[in-house]
């Protein structure tokens, strides 16, 4: 059994590394941040489920949840910002451009994505890296008392 928050998750880094990102290898698609600072070439990119809000009651025995997904870009040298511009643009275009025919988004997982706040990083990093860190919005519904996909 998997939570539904995870499942999403993987689905994103799955759009980011199935074909491979032109700004990023797939083996540079990292799910924790700890191993992504530690990669020895970057540009690299790092999939992480932020916060969840509080479940809304969409109808009886169904609840609507909304997961916080965050895309950061890692850099490194010098103008990293500008050098994670390229894998935080093409990142940004296939996470919102997953929506399928039906209107559902990362293959029927979630109801909607919306794009959240962008925040850049240097501070307790060494100088010449930097952080962009792109939030997304994931909305997807839930049996009332699990937290596994309906």
């Amino acid at each position: 059994m998997r939570s539904a928050a995870q499942e999403i998750v993987d689905e994103v880094v799955t759009l980011l590394t199935v074909p491979a990102l032109d700004s990023v290898p797939a083996a540079r698609v990292y799910r924790d941040i700890v191993d992504a600072r530690r990669a020895t070439h970057m540009p690299c990119v790092v999939v992480e489920a932020g916060d969840e809000e509080t479940p809304d009651r969409i109808l009886i025995g169904i609840l609507g949840r909304r997961l916080q997904v965050e895309v950061t870009v890692l850099a490194k040298g010098v103008a990293p910002y500008a050098q994670a511009d390229a894998a935080l643009v093409e990142s940004h275009n296939r996470i919102l451009g997953a929506q399928s025919v039906e209107g559902l988004w990362l293959n029927g997982l979630a109801e909607d994505i919306q794009e959240g706040p962008t925040r850049r990083l240097r501070d307790g990093m060494s100088e010449d890296v930097a952080a962009v860190t792109k939030t997304y919005l994931i909305s997807y519904r839930t049996a009332e008392r699990s937290i596994e996909r309906l």
